[in-house]
């Protein structure tokens, strides 16, 4: 639906954003639109809360099995632990198709959204494309906006759905078993020390 949107559409950038979203700051579009306007940025991302507060999404990044994960997901908006980093502005190598803004010029350079990603993995494939290109993926949390994360999706999707689509995109970014450029391979989930958690796993089994 995104390509087919893109054939039609007149202006210099795309905005993909999902019908469940609402825009919490009236300025979000503008601060997409100004790191997205630079040379050598070729997506940006928004910060997402879920209707609790807590973010939904902050940026993703893959492990070495391939699994993306949003970071940050389920803390508190305004918790300043990780160093604050779910409020500073940098690279990810993916952000959600939830709210993402691309040049339309690179849209169309890097093909679109491939359509063997029939419901995951679509938007990091389009990220990792442009990444490719030689361009940057720019998450902000200047940009906030309500999420609640796929509600639909997740009711009425099936698992093999993920399966099928989730050996797609590690064999046609194989690259990423080394791991996630864009995160600390001491790290597991959220941000916490892989190696600490299991040395304190075998501690206590």
């Amino acid at each position: 639906m995104n390509n087919l949107g893109v054939t039609k559409a007149q202006g210099d950038y795309i905005l993909c954003l999902n019908d469940d979203t609402k825009a919490l700051d009236p300025n979000w579009l503008t601060e997409m639109v100004g790191i997205c306007n630079q040379d050598d940025v070729g997506i940006v991302g928004a910060k997402l809360l879920h209707s609790n507060g807590t973010i939904q999404h902050a940026g993703a990044v893959f492990l070495k099995s391939g699994s993306g994960f949003h970071v940050f997901e389920n803390i508190m908006e305004n918790e300043k632990g990780f160093f604050n980093l779910h409020n500073v502005i940098r690279n990810f190598s993916a952000v959600t198709g939830a709210c993402l803004l691309i040049k339309k010029s690179i849209f169309e350079k890097v093909g679109g959204y491939d359509d063997n990603f029939d419901l995951f993995y679509g938007d990091a494939d389009l990220c990792l494309k442009t990444l490719n290109s030689g361009l940057h993926v720019i998450y902000t949390p200047f940009a906030l906006l309500l999420h609640e994360g796929s509600v639909t999706i997740k009711k009425t999707s099936k698992t093999f759905f993920a399966i099928e689509n989730h050996f797609s995109f590690i064999s046609k970014w194989s690259y990423l078993k080394q791991g996630d450029p864009f995160y600390n391979p001491n790290l597991g989930w959220n941000y916490s020390i892989a190696k600490l958690e299991r040395q304190m796993d075998s501690i206590i089994s």
